[in-house]
């Protein structure tokens, strides 16, 4: 990760604790970059105003794309991750409209309004370098962002438990899939159940993929389909 820039100490209209100030919203803009380029690097989306690159979205989770990353529980943990920062853009459109109307706000009123962000981006940085550091992969990343979870801070908490519920919505999924139709839903080996050799595998599956499941007219096949709506 690239070192969070600062405002520069020589500054004459500045006073020191105006610079120290400015400097942890620094960080604040630096983690919120380097959340949205998570994101964008493992979904191909990102909630921003900014255009797409010119070369066009990238892959959605491909391993090719994110450094060897992929996978459906990657994908749920960067969209709870993006739903975590958009109050922070709110509070900026809200800065940038009472700026506006005022520009003799002082740089402390940026301070409070952006206080509630210093103790979280910070952790939750600590959550995502975690998982582009070790690779984590699939259910592991369940069991990753709940450890974290379990701090003392309440909005650290309250922010990794509403990630926490985006990533078991692909685990209900794979589950109902399981246990209702003896489906495994699982193109990236992501799931704790896998499937086993067997010498009649690849007939088996297949009667699987051809069965209507009464379920609208959807064959096994069709239904293995719908895995690409997973969040």
């Amino acid at each position: 990760m690239s070192p969070c820039p600062q405002v520069s100490q020589d500054l004459p209209f500045l006073h020191p604790s105006e610079t120290s100030v400015l400097s942890r919203q620094c960080k604040l803009g630096s983690d919120y970059i380097h959340f949205t380029e998570f994101i964008q690097q493992h979904t191909g989306h990102v909630h921003i105003q900014d255009q797409a690159p010119s070369g066009g979205p990238q892959s959605s989770g491909g391993p090719h794309t994110s450094g060897g990353l992929h996978g459906v529980y990657l994908r749920a943990f960067c969209t709870g991750l993006d739903s975590m920062l958009q109050p922070y853009r709110q509070a900026l459109l809200e800065l940038e409209q009472e700026f506006l109307a005022d520009p003799h706000l002082t740089i402390s009123h940026i301070n409070y309004k952006l206080d509630q962000f210093q103790l979280l981006f910070p952790s939750v940085m600590v959550v995502v370098e975690a998982i582009r550091s070790q690779k984590i992969h699939g259910c592991q990343i369940l069991e990753t962002v709940h450890k974290h979870s379990c701090g003392g801070l309440p909005p650290v908490r309250t922010a990794l438990e509403k990630i926490l519920c985006v990533c078991h919505g692909v685990l209900y999924k794979q589950l109902a899939a399981w246990m209702l139709h003896g489906l495994l839903l699982d193109q990236h080996e992501e799931f704790f159940i896998r499937q086993g050799p067997s010498g009649a595998g690849s007939s088996t599956n297949q009667d699987e993929e051809d069965e209507d499941l009464c379920l609208g007219g959807l064959s096994g096949k069709q239904l293995r389909e719908l895995q690409d709506l997973l969040p």
